[in-house]
């Protein structure tokens, strides 16, 4: 399998997984975050499929995942909602964080592996916006592991974009 052929089942991989926590999630805003990473991963897919035709002028959309996360917990944090039903579960969090580290290492690695500038651009991108999932993960892992004190005592700087 070649390296865009890979990234492609890695993409389709991460967007099926936060799909499914979008669908199974308790809470609504929590399924929203997922929903954003699900069309971020299919964003990230199609832009390996225009690989194949042609590779584009302009570096792809960065994404503000981290900045809409940033505000749904910040809502979270004034809800009234009991947050034992927001916390979903840090096991399935802990898989989505290995998908997007098992990403970041493979993009690494294609990143050292081209000789085109182009790609070496856009692995580069790409690490930067599976880092940012990455982030998110690890925060919604704390988050469900003790909500109230998280977001107590959260300023959501670790989720600045």
């Amino acid at each position: 399998m070649d390296i865009l052929e890979f990234a492609k089942k890695l993409e389709l991989e991460g967007e099926a997984y936060y799909s499914h926590l979008a669908q199974t999630s308790p809470s609504k805003a929590i399924a929203g975050i997922f929903t954003l990473l699900s069309h971020e991963e299919h964003y990230h897919y199609t832009i390996f499929e225009s690989w194949k035709k042609e590779i584009p002028n302009a570096p792809p959309i960065e994404s503000s995942i981290l900045g809409k996360a940033k505000e749904v917990f910040a809502e979270l944090a004034k809800s009234e909602t009991p947050l034992a039903e927001v916390s979903g579960g840090p096991q399935a969090y802990a898989k989505a964080l290995e998908l997007e580290q098992k990403s970041i290492a493979y993009y690494s690695d294609a990143q050292t592996k081209t000789y085109m500038p182009e790609h070496r651009t856009l692995f580069k991108f790409l690490i930067k916006e599976e880092k940012k999932h990455a982030v998110l993960m690890e925060n919604l892992i704390e988050f469900a592991k003790r909500p109230s004190e998280w977001l107590e005592n959260a300023e959501f700087s670790r989720l600045d974009s």
